[in-house]
């Protein structure tokens, strides 16, 4: 089940403060530095032992620059209209600024992140990587991992506007590099 959050505007502050809809534990909090638009998954509030997704209401869209709590704890309480998250709307249009100078400097195809997170190239240290620059990629290719919270999410090679296959030409970010959503992370051609 998901429920939105709330949105409170402090007046003469130009952060928004997004609460909390329901009184229980909450976990899975979204990274400060993590790009929050309506919609987005703000993590999940346990009450009585259900989990209610948490989703960000229409307005909320921001660099999350604090989460109002102790981040290192798997789960806090919260009560109602206490604060999840406080967003900066300003840091997105330098956030969107840095993307697509990104995306004009790898000539405009390339693959984007479809979660934030530490981006890594292999599965671990002693494997080879998924993908290398020359490689060509297809559809549903694994071509990376992605680290939220200590869980590891493999991401596979998709996305609009990609062609079925592609030649990485090359990456655009360091192993174990923190992304966002939609960050660009290796340029492409055509195969």
């Amino acid at each position: 089940m998901s429920v939105t959050a709330k949105l409170k505007r402090v007046d003469g502050e130009t952060r928004l403060r997004v609460v909390s809809p329901l009184i229980g534990y909450w976990r899975e909090a979204p990274a400060n530095g993590s790009l929050i638009k309506p919609g987005a998954s703000l993590g999940r509030i346990e009450v009585l032992g259900l989990l209610h997704d948490v989703v960000a209401p229409a307005g909320a869209q921001g660099i999350v620059v604090s989460t109002g709590g102790e981040a290192a704890r798997a789960a806090r309480p919260v009560g109602y209209g206490e604060l999840l998250v406080e967003l900066d709307p300003e840091a997105v249009m330098g956030a969107e600024a840095v993307a697509a100078d990104a995306t004009r400097a790898a000539g405009g195809l390339v693959y984007r992140a479809p979660s934030g997170g530490r981006f890594y190239r292999k599965a671990s240290p002693d494997k080879p990587s998924f993908v290398n620059e020359g490689d060509v990629v297809s559809k549903g290719q694994p071509v990376g991992l992605v680290e939220v919270m200590k869980t590891f999410h493999r991401i596979g090679y998709e996305g609009d506007g990609l062609p079925e296959q592609a030649k990485v030409k090359r990456f655009l970010v360091e192993d174990g590099a923190d992304i966002m959503t939609g960050d660009p992370i290796f340029e492409l051609e055509p195969a």
